[in-house]
């Protein structure tokens, strides 16, 4: 992280704060963890605002917080990534909205990522404004698989 903090996520979607060299600061309160089978496929660093996490087909952005109890808060309500029109389906063998790795735009305003099918897409961040837009677009074009 850009403030020498390092995050830790478990497979069970705790996320931990520890420093850069290895203390322990916090558990953060609002990880995903109390979601039922939740597992945390991947994370991405914002430059000094906080960090972002996917895992079930949603999306977790986190903002940088001045309590030290908890470093981080939720910026805003999980996003979840629901391809081809169809409820997201986690847990039910199909697993094509697993995000499998993602980064950000250099402006940090659109997330790019990569669905367990290998689909190429990407969504805008919806950041400290708390207007949502969760238009999930291919970045070219479906034919991946």
């Amino acid at each position: 992280m850009g403030d020498g903090r390092l995050i830790v996520c478990t497979e069970v979607g705790e996320i931990i704060v520890l420093e850069d060299d290895g203390e322990f600061v916090a558990y953060l309160p609002d990880s995903p963890s109390n979601e039922e089978d939740f597992k945390i496929e991947a994370i991405t660093a914002m430059q000094n605002k906080g960090f972002i996490v996917s895992g079930n087909g949603r999306f977790y952005i986190y903002e940088k917080n001045d309590d030290e109890r908890q470093p981080y808060r939720l910026a805003v309500e999980p996003m979840d990534f629901v391809m081809d029109g169809n409820k997201n389906s986690y847990g039910s063998g199909d697993d094509s909205q697993m995000i499998t790795s993602m980064c950000l735009s250099f402006q940090e305003d659109v997330i790019y990522f990569i669905s367990k099918n290998n689909q190429l897409m990407k969504v805008d961040v919806p950041l400290y404004d708390g207007n949502m837009v969760n238009k999930f677009e291919y970045l070219h074009c479906p034919f991946h698989q």
